[in-house]
């Protein structure tokens, strides 16, 4: 009476080995070539044909893996867990790996009819992972007999959705189905993912990457804005969330270089937003004044329009504070641009040559030169000195701190109360730390010998002298 049981597994192991010798056939076939054989009418069907076979391989894996994790045969031979060994035997990503084994035992446990669907082909893996992980999240925070019933009934509800639409659709109906479970948890998760939010800007060898995480309002928030101007300045008639959410590969060359073009007019509106918001009082405020690009450049290059200028970076390390431009991106910039100078010759004429120099350039030296020494007629530190300090100093002057300008306090180096002037042979740039060892610790500031007040590095630290030891005679 146990043949029957018997004889199911050894057409269970047999079905199997079967399976895998004419997939071996199929691949060793499109090694060799023949698919280029194959007629284009067939390619769409084979496609569809492999893609089933995969899934509802998947799904029988599942059932497997499942039973595989609860039998405790990988600890009997000696794993410390299903999941390590999944890790060596499937050779998939950790977070692969993971995925999988969470879905077998909720699919196993909880959502039967989910993973009967899934090996019927009704749905796919990506909806069987929505299904359970999704049902999971929502339901965690219900009491035990309620989370029962809203497992049964989210399920059905799940399964109905998943069976005409897409996983991107379920996983909709997912939010929608957590947001009336749990309403409590809904609003913890949304201050949680709020405070999760993350967003960076970081300066590479010829540009800027950005990346981020925003939450659902914010998020949406910025695809707005990005789709209204970028229709309104390239009326492209597309949408920028869209894109931004979308994780599908450009299927054609069309459609690569369409995504390509999204993306460059997203990355000009933002420029153009940022411009706005420089140009208004929008935003904020650096050391009392409106944040602004700060471009340096000597007066030799700019008119002989070769070599290259030097772009502020803000937020960075001292070493990493000005950026190298090209020469006519500095004249560009310096033909809508409110100029300081700082060094000038009084002249509007090449004092080698006598040619007058060209508008831009006359422009620059046109500009009102600003005050770099107060002496004694006033202690704060006003803009003006505090943007040539910047200029000089770079941050911080202690060797080795990274503090830029927009985070460092302008030091008289003799006290203003020693008759300490308000000039730019006696101001330092420090950070908060570095100013309190100045004062407190005995740190000092020499200047250096061989350079000018004008020149970068022109102050040296020393460190506290050591305290000469008592006599004990």
């Amino acid at each position: 009476m146990f043949e029957q049981p018997a004889t199911d597994v050894a057409q269970f192991e047999s079905a199997i080995e079967r399976a895998l010798t004419a997939i071996r056939q199929v691949a060793d076939m499109c090694a060799a070539d023949v698919i280029d054989l194959c007629p284009d009418s067939s390619l769409a069907e084979l496609v569809t044909g492999l893609a089933e076979i995969e899934d509802r391989a998947a799904a029988a894996n599942s059932v497997v893996i499942a039973r595989l994790d609860q039998s405790g045969a990988v600890r009997a031979a000696g794993y410390l867990s299903t999941r390590s060994w999944l890790d060596i035997h499937l050779r998939n990503s950790q977070r692969e790996t993971g995925q999988t084994l969470r879905t077998a035992r909720l699919l196993r446990r909880w959502y039967p009819a989910t993973q009967r669907a899934w090996l019927g082909h009704v749905i796919t893996r990506a909806h069987a992972n929505v299904i359970g992980n999704g049902i999971e999240s929502a339901v965690k925070g219900l009491d035990e007999d309620t989370r029962d019933h809203a497992r049964i009934d989210a399920e059905r509800v799940l399964l109905d959705i998943a069976a005409d639409h897409s996983p991107d659709v379920a996983r909709n109906a997912v939010t929608r189905i957590r947001l009336a479970a749990d309403p409590d948890g809904a609003k913890a998760a949304a201050v949680e993912a709020d405070g999760k939010q993350w967003f960076s800007l970081t300066p590479v060898s010829d540009g800027w990457l950005c990346k981020g995480w925003f939450d659902t309002i914010t998020g949406t928030a910025l695809a707005t804005v990005l789709e209204g101007r970028r229709n309104s300045r390239h009326h492209t008639g597309t949408s920028a969330g869209l894109e931004f959410n979308s994780s599908e590969i450009a299927d054609s060359f069309d459609d690569q270089q369409a995504t390509k073009r999204l993306r460059h007019e997203n990355a000009c509106v933002l420029g153009e937003i940022a411009n706005e918001l420089l140009s208004s009082d929008g935003a904020g405020r650096i050391n009392a004044e409106r944040p602004h690009l700060e471009v340096s450049v000597t007066l030799a290059e700019l008119t002989s329009g070769s070599g290259y200028g030097e772009l502020g970076v803000p937020g960075s390390p001292r070493y990493l504070r000005m950026s190298p431009i090209d020469i006519d991106t500095v004249r560009r910039l310096s033909c809508d641009a409110q100029i300081r100078r700082v060094v000038t010759t009084g002249v509007h004429r090449d004092p080698e040559s006598g040619i007058e120099f060209d508008p831009v350039v006359g422009r620059l030296l046109a500009a009102p030169t600003e005050v770099v020494d107060y002496g004694r007629a006033q202690r704060i530190v006003p803009s003006g000195l505090k943007r040539r300090l910047a200029l000089r100093d770079q941050g911080c002057v202690f060797p080795g701190c990274p503090r830029p300008p927009s985070v460092t306090e302008a030091h008289h180096v003799l006290h203003w109360s020693a008759n300490g002037p308000t000039d730019l042979d006696n101001l330092a740039l420090l950070c908060a730390r570095h100013h309190g060892d100045v004062h407190t610790r005995g740190w000092t500031l020499a200047p250096r010998p061989t350079l000018t007040p004008q020149q970068p590095g022109y102050w040296v630290v020393h460190p506290p002298r050591p305290p000469i030891p008592a006599d004990t005679g």
